[in-house]
């Protein structure tokens, strides 16, 4: 899923190989909203979701049709205009239901669970610091232990993995990667060449897409670059 600067909407299927088919617009207006962020399954009606943050911080849930199209928006929260990056994090406490991490800007992370309707309990703060990071990214199960995982990217390029608990929480971060300051946006893009493991897209200045098959943490996380899209 994509927005463009017009404010339209953009879908785009995997093609199971590690590339996209061609985008087709499902929505226009969204340039009202300086977040969207994928919210999983929040409503547990089988079909994956979107969250939109407006710069009032007002928080809005759109449940997913099951055939790359939303339902009507509802808020779901305010105040959310006090983080500067709000993610999905899948169910990262085991119950069932996809949680959010969100990040103050005085480097404070926080998880919000899910509570099944498409909105969120109260926040809990899970760690400080993480103002050192210009980038973070949710991975899914990145290393394959059942669990959801996060990676973070330092403004030098290093990029960080942090294994999911489980409980809301993550292990202390170990370093899988450098150079990473050539993409202006680095994604999770789920299992997207069908091999059972979590990947990664990044992005780069010039419109180029780059694949990065995951390995599921037997190495560094990932095999080497491939092209995946251009505009």
């Amino acid at each position: 899923m994509t927005r463009h600067s017009d404010g339209s909407l953009w879908f785009y299927a995997g093609n199971g190989a590690g590339g996209y088919q061609t985008g087709r617009v499902i929505g226009t207006g969204w340039n009202i909203y300086d977040r969207i962020v994928g919210g999983g399954d929040s409503n547990r009606d089988g079909r994956r979701d979107l969250l939109a943050r407006r710069t009032d911080g007002t928080l809005w849930f759109y449940a997913g049709d099951g055939r790359g199209n939303y339902e009507s928006a509802r808020q779901v929260g305010s105040g959310w205009q006090i983080f500067d990056h709000i993610v999905s994090a899948g169910d990262s406490n085991s119950d069932g239901v996809p949680d959010l991490v969100t990040r103050h800007p005085d480097g404070g992370l926080w998880s919000y669970a899910g509570d099944g309707t498409g909105g969120y309990k109260t926040g809990q703060k899970i760690g400080t610091g993480w103002q050192i990071y210009d980038q973070f990214v949710s991975t899914g199960d990145f290393d394959s232990d059942g669990k959801p995982d996060l990676l973070a990217r330092h403004p030098h390029g290093s990029l960080w993995f942090y294994a999911g608990e489980g409980n809301g929480t993550y292990r202390t971060a170990r370093q899988i990667g450098t150079g990473w300051t050539i993409y202006d946006q680095i994604v999770g893009a789920g299992d997207n060449n069908s091999d059972g493991k979590a990947d990664l897209v990044g992005r780069k200045a010039d419109g180029s897409l780059w694949f990065y098959a995951g390995d599921g943490m037997r190495t560094d996380g990932y095999l080497g670059a491939r092209a995946a899209g251009s505009l």
